[in-house]
C-alpha cells in the first residue's frame, strides 16, 4: 500500500501547484479509498471543482470522468440522494 500512499500525496501535491487534472486523480483514490481513506463527500467536492473549472484549465477527458463519477455517485446513492435524473 506504501506505493498508493506516495501517489496519493503526490497527487494532491501537483494539485496544490495548479494542476487541475490531478484533482482528478485525488478525487478518485477519494471515492474509491485508494492510498487514503474513503471520503466520498470529498470525493464529490473534486470531482464538482473539475465541472465548474475554466475549460482551459482541465482536459475535456478530466472534465468527461469528473461527470461520469457524479452520475455514478447520483445512481447508486453513494453520500447523495439516489436520483436517477442526476445521473442521466
Amino acid at each position: 500500500m506504501g506505493q498508493y500512499d506516495k501517489a496519493f500525496e503526490l497527487y494532491q501535491r501537483a494539485v496544490a501547484m495548479s494542476e487541475a487534472d490531478s484533482l482528478l486523480e485525488v478525487g478518485l483514490s477519494l471515492f474509491y479509498g485508494i492510498g487514503t481513506k474513503k471520503d466520498l463527500k470529498a470525493a464529490l467536492n473534486c470531482f464538482k471543482q473539475i465541472i465548474k473549472a475554466k475549460p482551459s484549465s482541465v482536459t475535456e477527458y478530466c472534465r468527461e470522468e469528473a461527470y461520469y463519477m457524479l452520475g455514478i455517485a447520483s445512481l447508486e446513492g453513494k453520500s447523495t440522494k439516489k436520483s436517477l435524473t442526476k445521473a442521466r
